[in-house]
């Protein structure tokens, strides 16, 4: 699990993010990135809608698996820092971890 200061939780900031960012996409994700004014840490979260997995159980390991693969790199970004919003598609369901580690570590790089 993210720490509560790396984690985006407000609905009005994901939104802003949303509508601000840039957006990078491929098969099993798509990802948003917004600079962020102020802060002392990038932030992210992961967002599963019910289209993409219809049970609870689905989609909430896909979000263990995401945020595991995005703990190390989300602390140590020394500035400029960044709200990110991951969006997974419904091919990441059937993926590996490894697979899903090296198609969302080249959409963040």
């Amino acid at each position: 699990m993210l720490r509560k200061r790396e984690r985006l939780a407000r609905a009005r900031d994901i939104a802003n993010t949303r509508k601000t960012g840039t957006r990078r996409k491929d098969e099993n994700f798509s990802v948003t990135i917004s600079k962020r004014p102020t802060g002392d840490t990038s932030r992210a979260t992961v967002v599963v809608s019910k289209q993409t997995a219809r049970k609870a159980v689905d989609r909430n390991h896909v979000k263990r698996q995401v945020r595991e693969i995005i703990k190390p790199h989300i602390g140590k970004t020394s500035g400029p820092f960044v709200d990110v919003v991951i969006s997974v598609k419904k091919p990441a369901l059937a993926k590996s971890y490894s697979a899903l580690k090296v198609s969302l570590l080249a959409l963040l790089d």
